[in-house]
Formats: C-alpha cells, sequence, structure tokens
C-alpha cells in the first residue's frame, strides 16, 4: 500500500500551462466580534477617566502640601539669618510680609516697614537701603505667606524684637499651614495649624 501523498496547496493550471498556487485568505472578523472589541475599549477608557477623576484631587493635595513645607522651611531658614544678622551687626534688621492680589512675599531690609515691596521679578525699598533678602509666593500657587503684624525689627547686638508676632505659611483656601510664633526676645516656636501628618504641636489661639 502506498502511503498517503502530502498535501499541497491549493493549484491550478493556467490557459500557459504553469500551475498557480492560492494563498488561503485569513478568517475574517464577524460582526459581533467587532463590536465585542469597541465595547471593550471603550469600558478601558471609562474606568481610566474614573481613576483619573479620583486620584486628581489627591494629586493636587499633595502638590500643594509639598510647596508650602518647601516654603515654611526656606521661610524659618531666613528667620535664623535675620536673627543672626541682627546680633553680629550694628544696625537694625527688619521682616515685612506684604499681601496682594497676585501673591504674597517676606522682605528682609533695614528700611521702615511700609518703605519696601516685592513683585513677582524683584524687591525694592523707596530708601538708600537696599533689600536683603526676599521671596514672593504667586497668588496661583494656592499658598500664601501672611503675618498678624505688618513686620518685625530685630535689635542690633540682641536679636530681641520690637512686639511679638506670628508669621503663617498657610494654604489660601483653608488656612491650614505651619505657623511660627516670634516672642519679644526673639526666640521662635514653630506649632501646625490643622496640618496633618505632623510631629509640632497644634497652633492655639488663632491670631489676628
Amino acid at each position: 500500500m502506498k502511503p498517503p501523498r502530502p498535501a499541497h496547496p491549493t493549484s491550478h493550471r493556467s490557459a500557459h500551462g504553469s500551475t498557480q498556487h492560492r494563498t488561503p485568505r485569513p478568517p475574517q472578523r464577524s460582526a459581533p466580534q467587532e463590536g465585542f472589541a469597541l465595547l471593550s475599549a471603550l469600558i478601558s477608557v471609562a474606568v481610566l477617566a474614573l481613576l483619573s477623576q479620583i486620584a486628581w484631587p489627591a494629586l493636587q493635595e499633595a502638590v500643594s502640601r509639598r510647596r508650602l513645607e518647601t516654603l515654611a522651611a526656606d521661610f524659618a531658614h531666613d528667620l535664623q539669618l535675620a536673627r543672626s544678622l541682627a546680633l553680629s551687626g550694628e544696625q537694625a534688621l527688619r521682616l515685612s510680609v506684604t499681601l496682594a492680589p497676585a501673591g504674597s512675599c517676606y522682605v528682609l531690609h533695614q528700611a521702615a516697614h511700609d518703605r519696601c515691596h516685592c513683585t513677582a521679578i524683584t524687591a525694592r525699598c523707596e530708601e538708600a537701603a537696599a533689600p536683603l533678602k526676599h521671596r514672593w509666593v504667586a497668588a496661583s500657587s494656592r499658598i500664601r505667606i501672611a503675618a498678624n503684624v505688618p513686620g518685625v525689627t530685630l535689635h542690633p547686638g540682641e536679636g530681641f524684637v520690637t512686639s511679638a508676632g506670628t508669621f503663617r505659611v498657610e494654604q489660601t483656601d483653608s488656612g491650614r499651614g505651619i505657623w511660627y510664633v516670634l516672642s519679644p526676645v526673639g526666640r521662635v516656636r514653630r506649632c501646625a495649624k490643622d496640618w496633618e501628618p505632623s510631629a509640632l504641636p497644634r497652633c492655639t489661639p488663632t491670631p489676628a
């Protein structure tokens, strides 16, 4: 008995006598299969949109928190710098805070409190003394630097201040943040205003 011949692709003989092979066509998707694939894609897009809506507020809060803590650390450093310069200098230093619709800022200078102003670009004083350091915080960042006094004056050689003051690094909409309470002897106490989690003590009472 002869073994069966191997199967060959379908072929036919052309009019010129040559043999042509036909390539089998790939199976085509049916209409139900295409509809199911489209439905699966739409469901995936809807799930991604839902997840992004859930995650977006948390992401915004994380960014705002990071910005505030960075600003608070910078302010603490500049406050310590002001006290050190006052202790080692012969002229009083002043730390002033300004609030404006476009943002807020603090300026370290030797002029009167109401003589120095800052913008997003620079800080300037109306008197001869130039600003020593400043920081601008845009309102669009949703955080600000504020105080219950226009500023404080640090006396030379002592580091004492003319009056106590509370400086607040806080979220504009909620008021939550980190406070720096400056005593008349120049000591700084930090506390957290509804800022959780935080190792700092809670702030009480609310300053004017």
